[in-house]
């Protein structure tokens, strides 16, 4: 749907409005916004608000019309207020039907002040529960409707996870700048990076975590391990994925060749980051992998080791 910023002169016509006040970053009337317009919207429901989270308006405008009210005069068939402290007079007056949809329980309320709301066409609560609440402090029938729920269909997001020092030898800007391509590419992904900083400004899918000992069981669910540091003498963490069944992300060093890491298991990029394109990742495929062997030199070592002491 497309959204309409009309002069506050202009004049609609509108069949059934929502008037949502403010929409937050997150919550359930965001929630109920998205999910019955998604359901029930066949072009006739328009979305009023006063000002509200970008992304939370984005994804609306998908299923919605939707309007910033600055004032502008209009008519509809139907208002619906999502909640007392929306109901505006001058919206109120512009409408041939008025409802309002109950999303909050005041819990004992019996010592709180009654709501002063205007007559209305029908009166709402999300659930019998918050039906009980709100007639402690409401006048008037309260009908129950429970939420409509429309979830949209999973997409695939990509796991990905990093162990490491947060330094520039270990690539920490290399691992920014990667994220912002992902992003840049529109790659649906969450990104565990367990360190011992965390810097400033960074994608929000990566989520920055302390070191941890107990990876094994997180590595084996990721879809890619990443590691892009500039010189390694071996690479433990690389290592560690592969032997769980997943594949990684790495600068091209001689030693990760040496180890038999190769474009089998693994994308590899140099310290400018030239390498395959990020939409690579998309093709996530668990891997076998088997690290060479000195035990029987480490048997000998440590036998060694064990006599002497």
């Amino acid at each position: 749907m497309k959204k309409h910023f009309r002069d506050k002169y202009d004049v609609l016509d509108l069949d059934v409005v929502i008037y949502i006040k403010n929409f937050s970053k997150i919550g359930g009337i965001e929630t109920w916004t998205y999910y019955t317009c998604k359901k029930y919207n066949v072009g006739q429901i328009t979305v009023l608000y006063n000002f509200g989270d970008k992304e939370q308006l984005e994804r609306l405008e998908k299923v919605a019309n939707l309007i910033q009210y600055t004032g502008q005069e209009f008519h509809c068939n139907k208002i619906i207020f999502g909640a007392p402290v929306f109901i505006d007079m001058d919206l109120y007056r512009m409408a041939d039907k008025r409802y309002l949809i109950n999303h909050v329980c005041y819990g004992d309320a019996n010592n709180q002040e009654v709501f002063e709301i205007p007559e209305l066409d029908g009166n709402f609560a999300v659930s019998d529960y918050c039906r009980d609440s709100c007639k402690k402090r409401m006048l008037g029938d309260i009908v129950t409707l429970y939420n409509p729920v429309e979830i949209d269909k999973p997409e695939k997001v990509l796991k990905l996870i990093t162990a490491c020092r947060w330094a520039k030898t270990k690539g920490n800007q290399q691992m920014l700048d990667f994220a912002d391509r992902l992003d840049k590419k529109g790659i649906r992904y969450i990104w565990f990076v367990f360190t011992d900083e965390e810097p400033e400004y960074h994608s929000p899918n990566m989520v920055f975590m302390k070191p941890r000992l107990d990876l094994s069981s997180i590595i084996a669910e990721c879809d890619w391990g990443i590691e892009f540091s500039k010189l390694e003498s071996y690479g433990l963490f690389p290592v560690e994925c592969l032997i769980l069944g997943t594949p990684v992300v790495l600068t091209d060093l001689p030693v990760f060749r040496e180890i038999g890491i190769s474009e089998d298991n693994a994308l590899f990029y140099d310290w400018e980051l030239n390498g395959p394109d990020v939409s690579e990742l998309l093709n996530v495929k668990k891997v076998k992998y088997t690290p060479p062997s000195s035990d029987e030199l480490y048997k000998e070592l440590l036998g060694w080791v064990i006599l002497k002491w």
